[in-house]
């Protein structure tokens, strides 16, 4: 009868474990390299073990939309049909209008190309009950963008807060 016992490939071939810490090797110092570097930026990109959540949802508070429109860093993005966004928009806000949706290839690089996937994005519609904002909102976030937040009184809601249209 013959006897079989296991042991390790490395055992049976030492070059094969030399080129396996050598492997590894790298990679750890390519790693420490990579955060000492991220450390020294000017803006560090956070560091996450698991998937950033999607910062998002619907909000009503006209203060912290004037807020928003004070940050040059958010973008307001009108989710109106082209002739209504003509008629009058929010300061800085550019249409992406609900056809952009139904194409099939990647539409935000088309109407968004500046922005990165953690851009601080506001979505409006007309009013509470029109479902554009949502929908374009959550096609963001499908798309990767992290931080999309929806003003869910809409331009309407806005104009009855005495804000100031553009055209």
């Amino acid at each position: 009868m013959i006897k079989k016992t296991f042991s390790p490939l490395f055992l049976k071939f030492p070059e094969l474990k030399r080129n396996i810490l050598g492997g590894l090797l790298i990679f750890f110092l390519a790693f420490a390299s990579a955060l000492t570097l991220n450390s020294l930026r000017a803006k560090p990109l956070p560091l996450t073990l698991s998937p950033a959540p999607n910062v998002g949802g619907r909000f009503a508070d006209f203060a912290a939309l004037q807020r928003l429109l004070a940050d040059p860093t958010v973008t307001v993005i009108d989710a109106r049909s082209p002739e209504i966004y003509a008629l009058g928009h929010l300061p800085r806000a550019i249409n992406v209008p609900p056809s952009a949706l139904l194409a099939d290839a990647p539409w935000a690089s088309d109407y968004l190309p500046a922005l990165t996937l953690n851009s601080h994005i506001v979505v409006y519609c007309a009013e509470t009950l029109c479902p554009l904002a949502d929908r374009l909102a959550d096609s963001l976030r499908e798309s990767g963008f992290i931080s999309v937040l929806v003003y869910a009184p809409g331009f309407d809601g806005f104009a009855a807060e005495g804000g100031k249209a553009v055209e």
